[in-house]
């Protein structure tokens, strides 16, 4: 992570998607030492965070850059990643691609999941992980690229869709 934070930043929270910068400010509370605070919205759950500059990396990460951008959609392409036959065994190794924060990985679980759909129906647990993968990649993408949602989710679906 960036060593300064400016407003205006762009970062990825698991749970709430791409966050904006809104503000950066040295605060001390309660005599504790001064310290610096972000103040971050999300605006998919329009949440507000303000959270010490030094936590950030614990719990955002930077976005992809454009050029790392290219190379998801590129493996979301190229890659042939069919998940196991056993639902738990796919279940638990999407849950840990998801949980890992790696976008690259968010690739490989829809890559994987679409593959599998085209060969019958997926499990609630599927569809589950299937739609996070591409909440997440859609909306990195969108941020990372300067698109819309909707362009990004294109550019998505026709990379899962190239064999």
């Amino acid at each position: 992570m960036s060593p300064d934070v400016a407003t205006g930043d762009h970062f990825l929270h698991m749970q709430h998607g791409v966050g904006k910068v809104q503000s950066v400010e040295e605060r001390s509370l309660y005599g504790s030492p001064s310290a610096r605070y972000v103040q971050i919205h999300f605006a998919r759950d329009d949440l507000t965070v303000t959270m010490l500059e030094k936590d950030l990396p614990e719990t955002l990460r930077e976005l992809v850059s454009e050029k790392e951008a290219r190379q998801l959609l590129d493996v979301m392409k190229s890659c042939d990643s069919r998940p196991s036959s056993n639902w738990k065994t796919r279940a638990n190794a999407n849950q840990a691609a998801l949980d890992s924060g790696d976008p690259f990985e968010y690739a490989r679980v829809a890559k994987g999941l679409a593959q599998f759909q085209s060969d019958g129906e997926l499990r609630l647990s599927d569809r589950q992980h299937f739609n996070r993968s591409l909440e997440l990649l859609t909306e990195e993408l969108a941020c990372t690229l300067s698109k819309s949602t909707n362009q990004a989710r294109r550019l998505i679906e026709k990379a899962i869709a190239a064999s």
